[in-house]
């Protein structure tokens, strides 16, 4: 795969912003289709980057993490090593993730339902945000 979606047509940072949302809506039941869906999302993200998959790991090793139910341990292999992380959870029972990318001058926070959408949302809105400095945007 060369980066660009199934079907033409080069990604952009609005489909990590839709993804955001997505994460962010989702509740308990739909944390391992949007897990699975981030590895997609977030490989062809760097692929188009030209910079490698943040996290090496073996498919087989991914999908038993989500067959056990752990979302969060799944979330975290798509995680570059060396991006800084903070998970809590708010007196009101929300999940928080704030994380920051190495070489990006802000830490991004999302919240959701769960730990593992609230990562993948951070995420998602941290790669956006890559992609518009990469761009000239921002």
């Amino acid at each position: 795969m060369n980066g660009n979606r199934p079907g033409g047509g080069e990604m952009s940072g609005l489909e990590l912003l839709r993804f955001q949302r997505s994460c962010e809506a989702s509740g308990f039941s739909d944390q391992a289709d949007r897990v699975r869906e981030a590895r997609e999302l977030f490989r062809n993200f760097h692929e188009q980057l030209g910079s490698s998959f943040a996290s090496s790991f073996a498919d087989r090793i991914f999908e038993s993490q989500l067959r056990a139910g752990s979302h969060l341990c799944a979330a975290l292999m798509l995680i570059p090593d060396n991006a800084k992380l903070l998970l809590f959870r708010s007196r009101a029972d929300i999940h928080h993730a704030t994380i920051g990318l190495h070489g990006s001058p802000e830490d991004l926070t999302a919240s959701a339902d769960t730990f593992a959408m609230a990562l993948l949302a951070a995420y998602s809105c941290a790669l956006a945000d890559a992609w518009a400095r990469e761009r000239g945007h921002k």
